[in-house]
C-alpha cells in the first residue's frame, strides 16, 4: 500500500511539473514598461499584417508590405526595399519563383564595424491562410523587440529587421538577400522567428554550427526556455526549410524560433488574429527579447566553438555540456542497466521472458499510438494526417481515436492480466492460500544437507510439526513388514523427494497438490 501511495503521488507530482513548464505566461498589457515586451502591443501589428490571405505578388501582399515599411519608419529603422528575381528548388510537382520584395531596415549601434545582430521573419502567406500566426506573429514579434531595444538605448552593434517576402513559395526573399545584399555580409548573429501552429510554449529548435559559445549566451539569459539539442537533431532530419536555414549554410549563428500548438491553424483559413494565443506571442518575445538584449549590448558576439549538448531541467535552470561528455552518461546508464540485470537473474526476481515483454510493451505503445492516428484520419475520411482536410471533419476523426484508443487499452489490459495470472518459474502451490510461492533453495551445509538430500535424521524435519502453521504434528511413520518395526521411513526420503522434485517442474504445477501431500507432511 505505502509504495503504491508513493507512486501515485509521483505521477501526480510528474503531471503538475508538466503542466507548469507547458503553461503560457501572462499577457503583458499595453501600458506595460516600454523596454519590456508586451503581447497586447504587438497584436496590432498582427492584426496589419494578417486582415486577409497575402501570398507573394498580390495586392493584398503589397498592401501588408506598405503598412511594414510605415511602421518601420515609425521605429526610426530607415527600411529599404530589395527586390530580386528568385527561383526556389525544384520540387516534384512544380518550380516555384517571382519577384519578391524583402524589407529591410537597421537600428544603428554605437560601433558599426562590428558584426550585426539580424532579427528576421517573413510577411507573406499561403494562399488560403491570412497567415496571423505564420508568419504575422514573428513580424509583430520583430517590430515590438526591435522598439524595446531602442527604448534601452544605443545598442553596442547595429540591430537589423529583415522581413523577407515569398518563404512560403521556396525561401524566395532569403535566397536573394543572402545571396547578394551587402549587408548579409555584414551579419553576425540570427534570430529568425516562425510558427507551425497558434498557440503553444515556444520552442528554439535549432543553431547554427559550432554552437557552443552561444548556447553559453543562452543558457545564461533566456526566460523560462523550452530548447533542447535533440529538437535540433530531429529537425535536420526532416524535410522542412526556414528562412534560417540559408543563414545556417551561410555559416552564421544564431537561434531559430516557433511555437507549434494548435497545428490545425497552420496554413489554414482559421489562422486569423482572433485564434492566435496571445500567451504563445508573449511567450516568443520574452524569450527572444531576452536573448536580443544580451547580444545587441554586449561587447563581442558568441565565437563559433564546438556544439554542445543541452537542455532544460526545470524553469530557468538549463544544463549544457560539450557533446563529447554524452557518452559518459550514456555509458553510466547502460552499466548500471546490466547490473540490475544481473542481480535480479542471480535473486531470480526477473526471466528474461519479462525482459522482452517489457521492451515489446514499449514498442507496442509506440506502435498503436502511429497506428491510432492514421487510421483515425483513415477512418473520418480526411485523409493521412492532414490538417486542413482533418478540420473539416474534426469530430469525425476525434469519434475515431477515441474508439481506437480504447481498443489499445483493453488490448494491452488483458495482455496484462494474463501476464499477472501467469505462474512463475520455479514457483509451487501455498497450501495455505492455493497461491504460487517461489521454491526457497537449501543453503545448508555439511551433514545436515546430505541430511536432508537422503531423507534421514532430524535435519529433514517439515515444517509441518510446527503447530503455529496450522497443520498440526506429523503422524507416526508405520513399521515396514519384516523389520519388525525397528525401521521406520521418515515422510521426506528419497522416492517423496523425487515426487516433490517432478510436481514443481510439472506443467501442471499451478494446480493444487495432492491430498498425499498433506497427510505427508511435506515441506512447503
Amino acid at each position: 500500500m505505502g509504495r503504491s501511495i508513493a507512486l501515485f503521488l509521483a505521477l501526480v507530482a510528474g503531471l503538475l511539473f508538466a503542466w507548469s513548464e507547458l503553461r503560457l505566461p501572462a499577457v503583458a498589457p499595453a501600458d506595460a514598461p516600454l523596454h519590456a515586451f508586451s503581447a497586447t502591443r504587438a497584436m496590432a501589428d498582427v492584426r496589419r499584417v494578417a486582415a486577409a490571405p497575402h501570398p507573394t505578388g498580390s495586392a493584398a501582399n503589397h498592401a501588408v508590405r506598405d503598412r511594414l515599411k510605415a511602421r518601420m519608419t515609425e521605429l526610426g529603422l530607415a527600411p529599404r526595399l530589395r527586390r530580386d528575381d528568385a527561383l526556389g528548388p525544384p520540387r516534384a510537382d512544380a518550380l516555384y519563383g517571382g519577384t519578391v520584395e524583402t524589407l529591410i531596415g537597421v537600428l544603428p549601434g554605437a560601433d558599426r564595424s562590428q558584426p550585426a545582430l539580424a532579427v528576421m521573419a517573413h510577411y507573406d502567406s499561403v494562399p488560403g491562410a491570412p497567415g496571423a500566426a505564420d508568419d504575422g506573429a514573428g513580424v509583430a514579434t520583430a517590430l515590438e523587440i526591435i522598439r524595446a531595444l531602442r527604448a534601452q538605448g544605443v545598442p553596442a552593434r547595429d540591430v537589423a529587421l529583415i522581413l523577407t517576402d515569398g518563404e512560403e513559395a521556396g525561401l524566395l526573399g532569403a535566397r536573394g538577400f543572402f545571396a547578394g545584399d551587402p549587408l548579409a555580409r555584414r551579419l553576425g548573429f540570427v534570430l529568425n522567428l516562425e510558427a507551425r501552429g497558434s498557440g503553444g510554449r515556444v520552442q528554439m529548435f535549432q543553431t547554427g554550427h559550432a554552437n557552443g559559445a552561444a548556447i553559453g549566451v543562452f543558457v545564461k539569459t533566456a526566460v523560462r526556455p523550452s530548447a533542447g539539442s535533440l529538437f535540433g537533431e530531429v529537425y535536420a532530419r526532416l524535410p522542412n526549410d526556414t528562412d534560417f536555414t540559408l543563414a545556417r549554410a551561410a555559416g552564421l549563428g544564431g537561434f531559430n524560433y516557433a511555437f507549434t500548438g494548435r497545428a490545425f491553424d497552420y496554413h489554414s483559413p482559421t489562422d486569423t488574429p482572433q485564434h492566435l494565443q496571445r500567451g504563445a506571442l508573449q511567450d516568443m518575445g520574452a524569450q527572444v527579447l531576452a536573448v536580443a538584449e544580451a547580444l545587441a549590448f554586449a561587447p563581442h558576439l558568441p565565437e563559433p566553438k564546438p556544439d554542445a549538448v543541452y537542455g532544460v531541467l526545470v524553469g530557468d535552470l538549463m544544463l549544457a555540456y560539450p557533446a563529447a561528455w554524452g557518452w559518459a552518461p550514456l555509458v553510466l546508464a547502460a552499466g548500471l542497466i546490466a547490473l540490475a540485470l544481473v542481480r535480479a537473474r542471480r535473486r531470480r526476481a526477473l526471466t528474461w521472458g519479462e525482459v522482452a515483454h517489457g521492451a515489446g510493451a514499449g514498442l507496442y505503445t509506440l506502435a498503436a499510438a502511429v497506428a491510432v492516428l492514421h487510421l483515425a484520419g483513415a477512418l473520418a475520411g480526411g485523409g493521412d494526417l492532414g490538417a486542413q482536410r482533418l478540420l473539416a471533419v474534426a469530430r469525425r476523426w476525434e469519434a475515431a481515436q477515441l474508439l481506437l484508443m480504447a481498443g489499445v487499452l483493453m488490448i494491452a489490459t488483458a495482455e496484462a492480466l494474463d501476464a499477472a495470472a501467469a505462474p512463475r518459474r520455479g514457483a509451487r502451490p501455498d497450501l495455505r492460500g492455493g497461491q504460487l510461492r517461489p521454491r526457497r533453495r537449501d543453503r545448508s551445509r555439511g551433514p545436515r544437507r546430505r541430511a536432508r538430500r537422503s531423507g534421514a535424521g532430524a535435519g529433514d524435519r517439515p515444517r509441518a510439526d510446527r503447530p503455529a502453521e496450522g497443520l498440526g504434528r506429523r503422524p507416526a511413520a508405520r513399521p515396514r513388514r519384516g523389520d519388525g518395526g525397528a525401521a521406520r521411513r521418515a515422510p521426506g526420503g528419497l522416492c517423496s523427494g523425487l515426487r516433490r522434485c517432478c510436481w514443481a517442474r510439472s506443467p501442471r504445477r499451478s494446480a493444487p497438490w495432492p491430498p498425499t501431500a498433506v497427510r505427508a507432511g511435506w515441506r512447503r
